[in-house]
């Protein structure tokens, strides 16, 4: 059975406009001061809490994050999300999906413009020695921006309500895992993790609004939760 959205896609674009104006006054104002200062208001301190936290398996679980986050891994991931819309026919969502794979590489042109420093041993216990500028965290960025498209997709192609909330629910922890893995690693300071979430939701808005522009609206579909594409035939 096939299903047109329910939000028409008029709606959907004049959200995500709205999304990406407000990204681009909190995301320009943050970096502005990271640019400025060598820390953010609150950045010891919240990195102080956030790495005294002791919880069973915490470490294992950062050193994932950290790993996944990184280009290659991050890739390899969207390349296959990408392989598995294309062998279900959906061409458009897979290259929706690769956008994803550039997002180290534009946040690399914006450490370089703000040249905002990385944490110091002398205030936060650094596990993971990274190299470069800090604002924004590259990890939090390249995850938002992954996930901020899986969750897009899940909205968009998955029929049942409950599966879209699991895979919403997977997003989520998945965002909040990345950034509290950087600072907990003394990879970043609180600041540039803030700094990842929003130029990571700015670039995700970007991505879907401009779908939406090329996307023909003839070809939305909605798939079972198997992956199998619904179809009337």
């Amino acid at each position: 059975m096939i299903r047109s959205l329910r939000p028409s896609v008029g709606m959907a674009g004049f959200l995500t406009a709205c999304v990406i104006v407000a990204s681009v006054i909190l995301t320009f104002t943050l970096s502005v001061e990271a640019a400025e200062e060598e820390t953010v208001s609150g950045d010891v301190l919240i990195a102080g809490w956030v790495q005294k936290m002791s919880l069973p398996g915490v470490e294992y679980v950062v050193e994932f994050l950290n790993w996944i986050g990184r280009p290659i891994p991050l890739a390899m991931l969207t390349g296959l999300v990408a392989v598995g819309l294309m062998s279900r026919r959906r061409y458009a969502e897979a290259i929706l999906v690769l956008p994803a794979t550039g997002t180290h590489a534009v946040n690399a042109i914006l450490k370089n413009v703000i040249q905002s420093p990385r944490p110091t041993h002398e205030h936060v216990t650094i596990h993971d020695h990274a190299a470069g500028f800090g604002f924004p965290s590259g990890h939090t960025m390249a995850i938002v921006v992954f996930c901020g498209i899986i969750a897009y997709l899940a909205w968009r192609l998955i029929e049942r309500r409950h599966y879209q909330y699991a895979v919403h629910a997977v997003v989520a922890l998945a965002i909040v895992g990345i950034g509290f893995s950087r600072i907990y690693s003394g990879a970043h300071w609180p600041s540039d993790v803030l700094g990842g979430y929003m130029w990571g939701a700015f670039y995700t808005g970007a991505i879907i609004l401009l779908f939406h522009r090329i996307q023909p609206r003839n070809a939305e579909r909605r798939v079972s939760p198997e992956g199998l594409i619904s179809s009337a035939a």
